[in-house]
């Protein structure tokens, strides 16, 4: 994600069930590097397919300039699985037969539609609270969700 970046979530779907999910429910482009989502272990069964979503303040185009918003999301396995040489990747836009893509984008209607789950009655935090993020937000959050299955 780049600028106007503010959730994102990646989910393992099995038989059409979510089976596991990471998410970074704040996100702020100036904290640039990787970030480690704290999880733990689990395995990725054949057929298993990710669907990865990104929640922006405003509309901003999806591609791959840092001018557009971006949706990745890097996933690490073992054993090391190799295609054509190379240690196996799905990019986006490709056009891999196994890397099958789909993007859909649609408006919230407010925040509510971000679905975190911190600050909320009954919620906890396992994991540190990172710093506020500067909120001067006046548009209503946008949805990307890519699918690779």
């Amino acid at each position: 994600m780049h600028q106007t970046g503010i959730r994102m979530t990646n989910e393992v779907i099995r038989g059409g069930e979510v089976v596991h999910q990471s998410k970074v429910d704040v996100f702020e482009f100036s904290q640039q590097g990787t970030y480690r989502v704290p999880q733990e272990a689990f395995e990725v069964s054949s057929g298993d397919s990710f669907r990865t979503s990104c929640y922006y303040r405003d509309g901003t185009p999806f591609g791959l300039s840092s001018q557009e918003e971006m949706c990745i999301a890097y996933v690490m396995y073992y054993p090391v699985k190799y295609a054509f040489g190379v240690n196996w990747v799905c990019p986006y836009g490709i056009g891999i037969p196994e890397c099958g893509q789909t993007v859909e984008s649609f408006d919230l209607q407010d925040e509510s539609g971000l679905n975190r789950s911190f600050g909320t009655a009954g919620s906890n935090c396992p994991a540190p609270t990172p710093p506020p993020s500067k909120s001067n937000e006046s548009k209503h959050p946008v949805a990307i969700e890519l699918s690779n299955h």
